[in-house]
């Protein structure tokens, strides 16, 4: 039966283009380390500058055949690292995560081990767009639209394609979106330069991308700045790609009691109502008063599925405080089906004590029994006396611990700032041929934060599309303290399969959410800026860098 579990060692490829048989072979090894590190770098919190990028392959071979003979791989030969994201269903598929050339290889043996310990080192196609030479280049003349960005990025890949010194088969250059550029270039002439030094002026000035593709080997994708404006024009929606702590999603459809106990009743002698003098988060709670002599009170929530597939695994919990003394709770889950007759089983919380002073989370899982299509919750009140008491509930959650959304993905750590030396509210844009200063400000950024500076040398046709102020204007509002550069994220997901997430490319947009009860979660969308794969035979993590772009 196809379940599509994805073994790393079977399902991660790593290839060399074979000249002699015209052909990509497959590199085999008893065990590897795989790094792969390839994105933007960016400068000063503004500028997204070019950076090659690099695959290092550790392999541990039993066999020294490739010491004693002759391994087939070598310097210069196309590489590429791609995997199977469906094993079972579709298994000659493969996504692509790396592709460029063989920079370096090195070999050396192991007495102890009696190993052949071999290095690869390959560099993708940014390393020649940044280092190539140019005897010399002019870029575009003429009119406002002839010296645009996009023109002048067009110009540049021809010039570097037909370089002598340049990769065997050219260069490819992808736009990826159609927005229009938001700069003129200034007409210029370079001699004995490395085009990276050119693609830095065309990019700083634009406030544009450019990075070498993860499955072309000869393919350089950039972004214009109105490209980047529209990928981060997403307003934050569950639905879309994110990486969250909040792995499951709540089935109730009122826990937090915000605007009334909707969904809720009450057991005999019990009295519920909303209150806000007293919440574990937002602005209320549930009161659940025992006016009965009876020692236990309770109130159900009659929380509806539309059916639980065998194994499923449940979660409920809540906060409760007590309103006077000390007292007792708990937290069921009544497994039953549409009519609520028929009860398949029930999941009841350890007794536990609650008092006045503060909040106590009370929590208890189950896996469903066979036939359960109702999941309904019971909270119960425990008075250590017969007289009237009342609890306070609130933050209340059943959860499917079973699923995750396909566009969902599990966070394993975040690298969060909160920094001043990162802020700039003043923009500082110089013209680096003539030395003209353009300031603009953030007004309300300095009033709140203080004041930070910064400048920025650029190079422009200040009469084009966009002008020295209208960059200035940008860096300056774009001042932020918080900032979210970051995440790790296991791409294999908890049912064994490979998420989407492990193909996502550069400049891609991905939603991040952070929570901690009871304070509101963080949710931000924002970009890829870097992505950098470490895989071994048993894990594999990603590091992904994250940039809003200004």
């Amino acid at each position: 039966m196809a379940n599509d579990v994805f073994d790393i060692a079977l399902d991660l490829s790593i290839r060399y283009f074979n000249q002699t048989l015209s052909a990509y072979v497959d590199i085999v090894a008893d065990s590897f380390e795989v790094d792969i590190d390839r994105g933007i770098q960016v400068e000063q919190g503004v500028f997204a500058t070019g950076a090659v990028g690099v695959a290092t392959v550790k392999l541990v071979k039993k066999n020294l055949a490739d010491f004693l003979g002759t391994p087939g791989y070598k310097a210069g030969d196309l590489f590429d690292i791609r995997y199977r994201p469906t094993p079972d269903t579709a298994p000659t598929t493969y996504n692509t995560i790396y592709a460029g050339y063989i920079q370096n290889v090195s070999m050396g043996y192991i007495n102890e081990s009696g190993t052949l310990e071999i290095t690869i080192v390959a560099n993708d196609v940014m390393r020649y767009y940044m280092n190539q030479v140019l005897p010399t280049y002019s870029s575009p003349t003429g009119t406002v639209t002839a010296r645009s960005f996009r023109n002048c990025m067009i110009s540049l890949n021809s010039a570097l394609s037909t370089a002598s010194t340049f990769s065997p088969s050219g260069t490819i250059l992808n736009p990826l979106g159609a927005g229009a550029s938001s700069t003129t270039q200034l007409a210029y002439t370079w001699v004995n330069e490395p085009a990276g030094v050119i693609l830095e002026r065309f990019l700083n000035a634009e406030l544009g991308w450019a990075f070498g593709s993860k499955s072309s080997p000869n393919t350089v994708s950039y972004l214009a700045r109105t490209d980047i404006d529209t990928k981060k024009a997403v307003t934050f929606n569950t639905a879309n790609p994110t990486v969250s702590n909040v792995h499951f999603t709540n089935l109730l459809a009122n826990g937090t009691f915000e605007v009334n106990t909707t969904g809720w009743t009450s057991g005999s002698g019990v009295t519920l109502s909303r209150v806000t003098s007293q919440f574990y988060m937002g602005v209320a709670s549930m009161r659940v008063h025992g006016g009965g002599s009876s020692t236990n009170y309770t109130t159900d929530n009659a929380s509806t599925g539309s059916g639980f597939a065998v194994g499923t695994k449940l979660k409920a919990s809540m906060w409760v405080k007590s309103e006077s003394g000390n007292q007792n709770a708990t937290i069921a889950i009544r497994c039953t089906d549409f009519s609520g007759l028929t009860v398949y089983g029930t999941f009841t919380s350890a007794v536990t004590a609650v008092n006045a002073s503060g909040w106590t989370q009370v929590t208890v899982t189950g896996v469903v029994p066979t036939g359960t299509q109702v999941a309904a919750l019971r909270v119960t009140g425990i008075k250590s006396g017969s007289g009237a008491n009342a609890i306070y509930i609130d933050n209340v959650k059943l959860e499917n611990l079973t699923t995750i959304s396909a566009n969902h993905f599990c966070l394993d750590s975040i690298n969060l700032s909160y920094d001043s030396d990162i802020l700039v509210n003043r923009a500082v844009v110089i013209d680096s041929m003539t030395g003209v200063r353009t300031v603009a400000s953030n007004t309300t950024s300095i009033n709140t934060n203080g004041l930070r500076a910064d400048e920025f040398p650029v190079n422009l046709d200040n009469a084009g599309a966009s002008t020295y102020a209208t960059l200035a204007s940008r860096i300056a509002n774009a001042a932020t303290l918080k900032q979210v550069y970051g995440v790790v994220v296991p791409p294999i997901r908890d049912d064994g399969k490979i998420g989407t997430i492990a193909n996502f490319e550069i400049a891609d947009t991905l939603q991040v959410e952070f929570a901690q009860d009871p304070l509101p979660a963080l949710q931000v969308v924002t970009l890829i800026s870097r992505i950098n794969h470490v895989i071994t035979p048993q894990h594999w993590e990603m590091n992904i860098s994250l940039w809003r772009g200004i």
